[in-house]
């Protein structure tokens, strides 16, 4: 492209910049291309949360979270776009993607805009008037589609720490109340490692329900609504929380109370 072809004035140039300090990050807010809802992610103890209303707080894909901090705190050269050529960056409007890193010395705000044809380089305001080319490393990243950014086992945590000790499940054939020790620790597996594609505001009109008890003396309500495209909604009754998952998935994890 064009665009990169002008000679770099040396006094436009910021080398080894780092567009924050990585052990200072406590949250962010992506508004992304798409718009819509701004996703938030809050650092919680030693791990993250994922909201896109302020209310529901889920797991957030720790990896996925580690990745974007530490692609924000890597060094970077800036050059200054100004005078580069008369055309739109994209730093503002619908194209833009505005991330508000919070740190614990304040927040950073970044306008990331428009990237070059074969997408190497990328354009971003540091919040003031001037706007900087860049390498387009945090790409993969701005994006706030919840898919992305959600623990994909939002239960391997919980169960990593405790035990099933029954499980009640309840549907339009009656209810079953299951404590066997081989198929607790088949239903534990089960629900450690049920994948959630991600998360929804859909209403569940629940088709099972699970009422499941635990060796801390914790209780998980659990429904199920299945949905178009052989998807099923989870749904966390006492905290509101839904996620998308598989139909097989769930049919697996149903078994795991009926083939004892």
């Amino acid at each position: 492209s064009g665009y990169w072809a002008h000679p770099i004035d040396l006094s436009r140039v910021r080398n080894d910049y780092r567009l924050v300090a990585g052990n200072k990050v406590t949250g962010f807010t992506i508004n992304g291309p798409l718009k819509g809802f701004p996703l938030v992610v809050e650092r919680n103890g030693d791990g993250w949360t994922l909201s896109i209303d302020g209310i529901a707080r889920y797991p957030a894909n720790e990896a996925y979270v580690a990745g974007f901090i530490a692609e924000l705190a890597r060094r970077r050269r800036l050059v200054s776009a100004s005078g580069i050529g008369d055309y739109r960056y994209g730093t503002d409007g619908d194209g833009s993607c505005i991330v508000m890193v919070h740190t614990e010395r304040g927040d950073v705000t970044l306008s990331f805009g428009q990237s070059n044809a074969d997408e190497r380089y990328r354009y971003v305001s540091l919040g003031g008037e001037t706007v900087y080319r860049t390498d387009n490393g945090l790409a993969p990243w701005l994006d706030n589609r919840t898919s992305r950014w959600i623990d994909p086992y939002p239960y391997r945590k919980r169960i990593a720490v405790t035990s099933v000790q029954g499980v009640t499940a309840y549907g339009s054939e009656g209810y079953r109340a299951v404590s066997d020790t081989v198929a607790m620790k088949a239903f534990e597996y089960g629900l450690a490692n049920l994948p959630c594609r991600d998360i929804s505001n859909i209403p569940p009109y629940p088709d099972v329900y699970l009422h499941v008890e635990c060796g801390d003396a914790s209780v998980i309500r659990l429904s199920f609504t299945r949905l178009d495209g052989g998807t099923v909604l989870l749904h966390e009754m006492d905290s509101g929380k839904s996620w998308v998952t598989g139909y097989s998935d769930y049919e697996s994890l149903l078994r795991t109370l009926s083939e004892r």
